[in-house]
């Protein structure tokens, strides 16, 4: 859980400091505009709530005392045990969905206690199928009436089966798929609500060289980096998603990527990979709320020109924005050209990579037919999947490719 409220807490924090150095940033020129100070301000406000809002969920999940109940929403509720669990999930591959049924009514419970509960069927299930190595990881948390006075949550899982709790008795789920539910009263009809979400103005296109891109699934953070980089005085678009970056970005405007790490749909780390199988060179910069040695030197080895965790400080962060966007560092070229290299011969068959090897040590396809066993037709075949899959112009172009390869293979 500590990892979760890490993640909780770093967005609205992340936000909140992009906003106010914008804000800052607009003070500090000639003539600053009210209506985006006030976005800005309002703004601060507006995540700096969220981050208490986040502290107080803490302090009512680790107080003690008697059982209180009062009527509450179970969309927020649920809303919240997942996002506690968000980080562990992606971790371990796991798919959490909810259904919650429309027009529920607010229901008389503890509603830490019930958050706790979920919290704890949410541990279970995805421990469950880690431990049976399961290879479809998913859990749906559901709600729906039963009858006029009740409402049932449910936790489903694909793993082997896990405890179930309830309101009387406790007992083993005998199907595959494991469910946990707990039955509530409801006192009121629910209230209705309903929120509007604004489209962000899409930014107007960059000049190349200050181009920053920002891929980050959090929607508050997401727009808080847009508001302090057009103040600092770049163009900046941003995504909700690794998917919309790849689908929109033209890589021949260059500039330079803000990517998050933990992302649904495609991470950060993936998205990364598909730009070095596409041969995309932008520089990467990670923005993560959730670092650790191994990511980094994961992310590094895969070409990214930096890792900066969340909450971002200005200088750093902008420092970071100035080098990759004038980058002409001979090393961090190779090294992002062998991380796309390494994408591409993973493509390779187990038998293109012996033919590979060959041609790239200089032997002509009539030896290495007879190296290998096979016949020239079939080198020649072998060959020509190799230039495609790696992507070489010519004959020289693969040795050198090779080369690379050695070369890694060797240090």
């Amino acid at each position: 859980m500590a990892a979760g409220l890490a993640h909780e807490l770093s967005q609205p924090l992340t936000a909140i400091t992009a906003y106010a150095r914008g804000c800052l940033r607009m003070l500090a020129g000639s003539v600053p505009e009210p209506a985006q100070l006030h976005e800005g301000i309002a703004e601060v406000v507006q995540q700096a709530e969220r981050a208490g809002d986040v502290l107080d969920r803490l302090r009512e999940f680790v107080r003690g005392g008697e059982f209180r109940r009062a009527l509450t929403e179970l969309k927020p509720l649920v809303d919240a045990a997942v996002s506690l669990t968000r980080m562990e999930a992606m971790q371990q591959q796991v798919e959490i969905k909810s259904k919650i049924d429309p027009g529920l009514p607010a229901v008389l419970a503890d509603r830490v206690q019930i958050e706790q509960v979920l919290l704890n069927l949410l541990r279970n299930a995805m421990d469950a199928m880690e431990a049976a190595n399961t290879e479809r990881r998913s859990i749906v948390i559901a709600a729906r009436r039963k009858g006029n006075r009740a409402v049932e949550i449910s936790v489903a899982d694909s793993g082997p089966g896990a405890w179930a709790w309830g309101s009387r008795s406790a007992a083993r789920s005998s199907s595959h798929m494991a469910a946990a539910s707990e039955w509530l009263e409801a006192l009121v009809p629910a209230r209705s609500s309903s929120s509007i979400c604004r489209q962000p103005r899409r930014a107007r296109a960059p000049m190349p060289d200050k181009a920053v891109f920002v891929v980050d699934d959090d929607v508050a953070v997401r727009q808080g980096l847009r508001f302090m980089l057009r103040a600092a005085g770049y163009g900046v678009e941003a995504f909700p998603s690794a998917p919309s970056f790849l689908e929109d970005y033209d890589p021949r405007r260059g500039g330079c990527l803000l990517l998050d790490v933990r992302m649904p749909q495609m991470t950060g780390l993936e998205l990364q990979q598909q730009l070095n199988v596409r041969g995309w060179r932008i520089p990467v910069i990670f923005i993560t709320g959730h670092g650790t040695v191994p990511l980094a030197i994961a992310a590094m080895k895969a070409g990214a020109f930096d890792f900066i965790e969340k909450p971002l400080r200005e200088d750093a962060l902008l420092e970071s924005i100035e080098r990759a966007l004038h980058w002409n560092d001979t090393a961090y070229e190779e090294r992002l050209e062998r991380a796309t290299l390494q994408v591409r011969v993973a493509l390779l068959t187990p038998r293109e990579r012996e033919v590979f090897q060959l041609v790239a040590g200089g032997e002509p396809n009539k030896v290495i037919a007879r190296h290998l066993g096979i016949s020239f037709r079939t080198v020649e075949l072998h060959r020509s999947h190799i230039i495609e899959k790696l992507q070489a112009r010519s004959l020289s172009d693969l040795i050198r490719m090779g080369m690379i390869m050695n070369s890694d293979s060797s240090t």
